[in-house]
């Protein structure tokens, strides 16, 4: 049993029936792990795949390519609720597509769209009776290799609270790569940023109760760009599907690619025959074994709320005046910066005025990102309190 599957685009696919022959024939794939493979442009591969395996052992994601989230930017960035874009965008862009590719379970609408995540997760959210409609799911978010970026964790796991009280199987989606700004062109050895980033998300999402199925709908080395080789590449998928089968909540990962991308220099066609020896021969895992659940704190907050925490270096001339601010916009505040970061609370939000008396504002970021995780972080040079009330102003809770 294996959760390598395969990503696809158009152009040559030679062995990829004879790929799914062979995992038919030795049982390797099952409805309880199911074949990931995701298709973006070319949807056949969805339906041949399910003939000759069987509709319950595929998952079969899809994305448009060309018109589709691209626009959305616009939208976003200039401030549209997503209520108003979510319906006439569905009926447009996506319904026709859904409607002629039945074989497809799980629709991407958006691909490594790093920015606008609060708006992305109300676009989601409203997103999802639309899919369910017609009976499909959506792979949300697609984050590209290294995302999302802690700060956007909240968003996220709002969004996917709303599919997980929904229970109609959205999921999340992601990608991993090496070779994406480092010299390693594997996955394996750059986790925990690139290779495993998952994790720090998926903490985040486990603390707010908020944990969906995941899959890694994007994974390769050289960042794509360039086949690493038969044996370079089963190699690094065997270690890295050790890896995922640590954690229950993801389903499976789609390696890159099948197909012409990069003028064919990606296509791993030719390594089929040794993924399917791979995935045929490799022993059932022991059963996974997620991340513990932290333990319950003291200080658990009576009823859940939202904290504002604004820091206030004792140095800071006339910080009596600072914390007046503070206090008539109803925001905690104080001089620690520990304190700022603590706390069971759906969020914790800190401001930290003057960042660098303390050191700077990217060492007050990496601070609260290492020792503090899921606080959405501002640093804010606001050298008079009325700069800091105006910035409060221009940023509500």
């Amino acid at each position: 049993m294996s959760k390598i599957g395969l990503h696809i685009v158009p152009g040559p696919r030679t062995g990829f029936g004879a790929f799914l022959t062979r995992l038919r024939d030795a049982n390797a794939v099952s409805p309880s792990s199911p074949l990931v493979l995701k298709m973006v442009g070319d949807f056949g591969p969805a339906q041949e795949a399910k003939t000759l395996l069987g509709a319950d052992r595929v998952l079969a994601i899809g994305r448009k390519s060309g018109e589709g989230w691209e626009g959305l930017d616009v939208h976003a960035s200039g401030g549209t609720p997503p209520r108003d874009v979510a319906a006439l965008h569905f009926q447009q862009v996506y319904k026709p597509i859904i409607d002629l590719n039945p074989a497809i379970d799980v629709w991407e609408p958006c691909n490594e769209w790093s920015a606008h995540w609060s708006w992305q997760a109300d676009f989601y959210i409203e997103l999802m009776p639309l899919f369910e409609a017609l009976g499909k799911r959506m792979g949300m978010f697609a984050f590209s290799t290294g995302n999302p970026p802690l700060e956007a964790s909240t968003a996220i796991a709002r969004a996917c609270a709303a599919a997980k009280q929904r229970n109609a199987g959205h999921l999340l989606t992601s990608h991993e790569y090496g070779g994406v700004g480092v010299s390693i062109p594997t996955l394996r050895d750059t986790q925990p940023f690139h290779a495993l980033r998952y994790h720090a998300l998926y903490q985040v999402l486990r603390e707010q109760g908020a944990i969906i199925p995941l899959v890694i709908s994007e994974a390769g080395q050289n960042g794509g760009f360039q086949f690493i080789g038969t044996d370079a590449l089963v190699e690094d998928f065997a270690w890295y599907d050790t890896e995922l089968f640590k954690n229950s909540y993801v389903i499976g990962c789609a390696s890159w690619t099948l197909g012409k991308w990069n003028d064919g220099a990606s296509n791993v066609q030719s390594a089929l025959p040794a993924l399917a020896d791979y995935m045929i021969a490799h022993p059932t895992p022991a059963p996974p074994v997620d991340e513990p659940l932290p333990e319950p704190c003291r200080g658990t907050p009576r009823t859940p709320y939202k904290r504002r925490y604004i820091v206030i270096h004792p140095a800071i001339a006339n910080r009596e005046q600072y914390y007046a601010i503070a206090g008539l916009r109803q925001h905690t505040v104080g001089p620690s910066a520990d304190d700022a970061g603590i706390g069971d609370l759906d969020m914790r939000e800190v401001i930290v005025v003057q960042p660098d008396l303390w050191a700077s504002d990217t060492a007050m970021r990496e601070f609260y990102e290492q020792n503090y995780p899921g606080v959405i972080y501002h640093g804010v040079n606001a050298m008079t309190p009325s700069e800091l009330d105006t910035w409060i102003r221009a940023h509500p809770l």
